[in-house]
């Protein structure tokens, strides 16, 4: 485990919102052990904030970091946080999210991504005037996606009884499968090769050509 020295800033004086902070060392890959939830966020140093109103204090959320990996553990026996902790990261590559876990990237940006879920769900809200993704590899067994605002060349989805709902985005290239009853709505891609089973569904929209 990593322990390091915080220090608490305050957020909004009107609600009497607090937030603690602890620098992390660096890492590329990010793992959401059964039943942690958090939010994930770029920065230019990793560090991770836990946010609380006074009289309450700060409970962190459980994590260690080891060959470039951050593991974060679901909090026990205490009550949940009114607010989700943030992590912000550099350089992430790689996210792995396990059973019950819950991840929200905000405002994001990757040039290569590979995201590897569990029976979990992810809201992905890609900020696309920050960066252009080559590639977005999904790879996802029992869950539910929501993946918003990516700009990317390339798409590669392997889902088995998952649903994942895309819009907003520019996608050159989707390709990939869908197996055990999953199904895909997306839009706005120029190309897309994928095989589909009997049990999955997917809606896909026209590439606008005005869009850039």
């Amino acid at each position: 485990m990593l322990f390091i020295s915080s220090r608490i800033h305050q957020r909004d004086s009107r609600i009497g919102l607090f937030a603690e902070e602890k620098k992390l060392e660096p890492f590329s890959v990010v793992v959401a052990e059964p039943g942690a939830e958090f939010h994930l966020r770029n920065a230019e140093y990793p560090r991770i904030h836990c946010y609380f109103q006074k009289p309450d204090s700060c409970n962190f959320l459980k994590y260690g970091i080891r060959n470039d990996t951050l593991f974060v553990f679901a909090q026990s026996g205490i009550v949940k946080p009114r607010l989700p902790h943030e992590i912000y990261g550099r350089n992430i590559k790689s996210i792995v999210a396990k059973e019950n876990s819950y991840l929200s990237l905000q405002q994001f940006a990757a040039d290569t991504l590979i995201v590897k879920l569990n029976n979990a769900i992810l809201d992905a809200y890609f900020d696309n005037t920050k960066n252009h993704t080559s590639s977005l590899s999904i790879l996802a067994i029992s869950s539910k996606i929501n993946l918003t605002g990516i700009n990317a060349d390339n798409l590669n989805i392997q889902l088995n009884e998952t649903t994942l709902n895309a819009w907003n985005n520019s996608i050159v290239d989707i390709s990939g499968s869908l197996t055990g009853h999953s199904s895909l709505s997306i839009d706005a891609m120029k190309k897309f090769s994928f095989e589909v089973d009997s049990t999955s569904t997917y809606h896909l929209n026209k590439y606008d050509t005005a869009r850039k």
